[in-house]
């Protein structure tokens, strides 16, 4: 259960494609965001999804097809 408070927010930059299943979901951050680690969980939609590469803007988080169904995620656009 997500317990946490939503402190912040972002737009998402890019969206690719690495297979038929997945997503590759480009985010930076709107103001001030502080320093994001490699590997950190982050809420996305109320989705956490693990950072995966840290940007010039932002991360990127990869979402699987299990996590596409069962959210919104696969809905969204750049």
């Amino acid at each position: 259960m997500f317990t946490g408070i939503v402190t912040h927010r972002g737009v998402i930059e890019g969206i690719e494609r690495p297979a038929a299943q997945a997503l590759l979901l480009e985010v930076r951050p709107l103001g001030s965001f502080g320093r994001v680690e490699l590997g950190a969980s982050i809420a996305h939609d109320g989705v956490c999804l693990t950072v995966a590469e840290i940007t010039s803007r932002g991360w990127r988080v990869h979402a699987t097809g299990e996590t596409l169904r069962r959210t919104t995620l696969a809905a969204r656009r750049a």
